[in-house]
């Protein structure tokens, strides 16, 4: 894992993995998109898949009706291909980079986890 600026951020390729960081605080896990460019052809913005709270969902309203039946109890449905638009333009804004080889690893974690899970 690395920490990078903004600049460096937006210049990255889709599948990037990374989280928003602040020194010593991480942000939610999250799949970098594409970057978006202005008219004078300068990165700007950037889309991504946050892993956190990726409920299924095609509007506003039925994301807060999967959170309340969530909240009830009730399984709900994830959509881990459903991007959204940063636009917070955070020039300071620093972000922590998994290396290929940190995502390996975390599958690695997810399918003990799987087993682990098994009752």
């Amino acid at each position: 894992m690395r920490i990078v600026n903004r600049g460096t951020f937006l210049s990255m390729p889709a599948g990037t993995v990374f989280s928003k960081y602040e020194p010593c605080v991480f942000g939610n896990l999250e799949i970098k998109g594409d970057s978006t460019v202005n008219s004078q052809g300068e990165l700007i913005d950037f889309w991504s898949q946050d892993l956190a709270g990726a409920l299924k969902a095609d509007s506003s309203d039925a994301y807060l009706d999967a959170c309340d039946a969530a909240e009830a109890g009730q399984r709900v449905a994830i959509d881990l291909d459903c991007q959204s638009r940063d636009g917070l333009y955070e020039q300071g804004q620093l972000f922590a980079v998994w290396e290929p080889e940190d995502v390996q690893v975390l599958i690695q974690r997810l399918q003990r986890a799987v087993i682990e899970a098994q009752p």
